[in-house]
């Protein structure tokens, strides 16, 4: 389970249909996603939420920062 610091959450929901992949679940775990839920919805699907510490007042800046960037390299290109 995660610390979380932030005192917030950031939360994904996937919608399995069959079985999710290791490389799928690998995946999440290498983006600190933990699972926290699952259960079945109406159309059978697994319904899988996950949840993840929000990103810290740096963090958020350094994200915004570098969107900003990549937004002004792909206009420029």
């Amino acid at each position: 389970m995660s610390t979380n610091t932030t005192g917030r959450w950031e939360y994904h929901i996937e919608k399995v249909y069959g079985v999710l992949s290791v490389e799928r679940l690998n995946a999440l775990g290498a983006d600190r996603w933990d699972l926290v839920s699952a259960a079945t919805g109406v159309d059978n699907a697994q319904v899988l939420i996950f949840k993840r510490p929000g990103a810290t007042l740096a963090e958020q800046i350094t994200i915004d920062q570098r969107t900003r960037v990549q937004g002004e390299r792909e206009a420029g290109a």
